[in-house]
């Protein structure tokens, strides 16, 4: 058809798109880049997706119409309190931390969340310190969010949110800081003051190290973003984020992000369930950048609502019973991939090269084909295959579907369990993924990440005992590997950024 978009064209879109925003969309992406484009042109009122195409291309370095196309490139897949182990640890440790150490000086605070999306964390960040500051309009909050996405900066700046975006809050805050509308929620004008929204490209704009009274910052989210960027690019921005830093200020990232970050000026530390990276205090000075993005003091929070009490996790678990293996069905075999052209053409092989180059909603098509047409007991490895995806598109519910479908095809499989483990811990159901990680681990004694999430999981709910052993069953493990082997199921981490992780979370 005259107008599809030929490779040539998505060739000098993907590099003009990765040099004015640092996003990498190489050739095996460029599906996602058609259909950005697709949604681009209906828009912006184009004929055909060429057309738009054409004119995105006409003048390179127009970043206006560059950035016409960031609201359909990048995901603001989030919602409330995501996280809990990490917001449970701001609660209870990082902020009290900082306000203890501040309180006899100047009272400021100063924490950015880079890639705000929607703004769901950032309103998170500041109903957590307006909780734990019952002093707080002595206080000065600069709460900076940013993101370089226009429209999702301007939904975060209305504050009203639908039902999903609380699909995991702690008991009473939607009662005490939104004011419901029928099927929305509005946030607080007293917490909406203490989040300044800017927009800022973490590739081409100054980054702000300083706020109006010249100082860094205590604490920065970035978490889900730099996974996005090339590896060169992503050294080059936890470089400037740690530049942002003062000395002893946190950088947060997405636990699969973290072997990205290899500043040696952050020191990976732990707090119960949470790996977080500290700035050395030895570290050399910073270089002054020119603080472009400076926002105005911001409003305080005139009087904090009641503070809720947190929620506190169990000191001691039973062990699990493992009537898993109760069943007398026998596991099902593994789909063997052969290697000729009828084979490579199944939905299973289609949705795995899909699933491979992201395309998820494409693969979960194929894949459900696949699982329909062998009947109720399927493949676990289309099941698992399945579970992924979902996952990956935040479709959580789905995925748990079918990770226990994968489970019950195939149930002496341990990666099954620490997959199904994985999706009941992203949506903060930790009990049940102590009970699947002990599962996995009773199959495959073996399996460092399942020993690594247990001592995570474990150390979170307070039972320090067990985690210990997990970390050290981990690290005797890790030590058969070479540093830089690559860790099974830990997102590409090397055995030796690992250890070095495991070993400063049990000192």
């Amino acid at each position: 058809m005259s107008d599809l978009i030929p490779e040539v064209l998505l060739s000098k879109l993907s590099e003009i798109v990765l040099s004015n925003m640092g996003l990498h969309f190489p050739k095996e992406k460029w599906q996602d880049l058609r259909r950005a484009v697709d949604k681009a042109a209906s828009a912006l009122g184009f004929g055909t997706p060429l057309t738009c195409a054409e004119w995105l291309l006409e003048v390179p370095e127009n970043e206006s119409r560059i950035e016409a196309l960031t609201k359909y490139l990048t995901i603001g897949e989030t919602h409330f309190f995501r996280d809990g182990k990490l917001f449970q640890a701001l609660e209870e440790q990082l902020i009290p931390e900082f306000a203890s150490s501040y309180r006899a000086s100047n009272r400021t605070l100063r924490i950015w969340s880079a890639g705000c999306a929607t703004g769901e964390e950032p309103y998170s960040i500041a109903i957590t310190v307006s909780r734990l500051l019952a002093d707080l309009i002595g206080w000065n909050i600069n709460i900076l969010a940013t993101d370089i996405n226009k429209e999702f900066l301007r939904r975060a700046g209305d504050g009203v949110y639908g039902e999903w975006s609380f699909r995991s809050v702690p008991e009473g805050i939607r009662e005490s800081y939104f004011e419901t509308h029928k099927d929305e929620a509005r946030i607080l004008p007293g917490i909406k003051n203490m989040v300044r929204f800017a927009h800022h490209n973490l590739v081409k704009d100054a980054y702000p190290l300083v706020w109006h009274d010249n100082e860094p910052m205590d604490i920065i989210f970035c978490r889900n973003v730099i996974m996005y960027f090339t590896p060169e690019r992503q050294e080059e921005i936890v470089n400037k984020l740690c530049h942002c830093l003062g000395d002893g200020g946190l950088l947060v990232v997405s636990p699969a992000e973290a072997s990205s970050v290899t500043n040696p000026h952050l020191v990976p530390v732990n707090y119960p369930g949470v790996i977080l990276f500290r700035k050395d205090r030895s570290a050399s000075e910073m270089p002054v950048f020119k603080p472009e993005l400076f926002c105005q003091p911001l409003v305080p929070l005139p009087a904090p609502a009641p503070a809720l009490a947190p929620d506190h996790w169990a000191e001691t678990f039973p062990d699990p019973v493992f009537d898993f293996l109760e069943s007398d069905l026998e596991p099902e075999p593994e789909l063997v991939e052969v290697m000729d052209v009828e084979q490579e053409l199944t939905p299973y092989v289609e949705g795995l090269r899909l699933y491979e180059q992201g395309l998820y909603d494409e693969a979960v098509k194929q894949l459900l084909i696949e699982v329909s047409s062998n009947g109720f007991r399927h493949s676990g490895t289309a099941t698992s295959l399945l579970t992924r995806a979902y996952a990956n598109q935040g479709k959580l519910d789905e995925a748990l579907a079918w990770s226990e479908k994968a489970v019950a095809a195939d149930k002496l499989n341990a990666e099954y369990h620490h997959l199904h483990a994985a999706i009941l811990q992203e949506m903060e159901k930790n009990q049940e993924a102590v009970v699947s990680l002990n599962r996995a681990v009773f199959l495959n004694p073996n399996l460092v990440a399942a020993h690594f999430a247990l001592g995570n999981l474990l150390l979170g709910m307070g039972n320090r005992k067990q985690s210990d052993r997990h970390f050290k069953t981990a690290l005797n493990i890790l030590a058969n590997y070479h540093e830089e082997d690559a860790v099974p199921f830990t997102e590409g981490m090397s055995a030796g950024r690992l250890t070095e992780i495991i070993l400063c979370m049990t000192r």
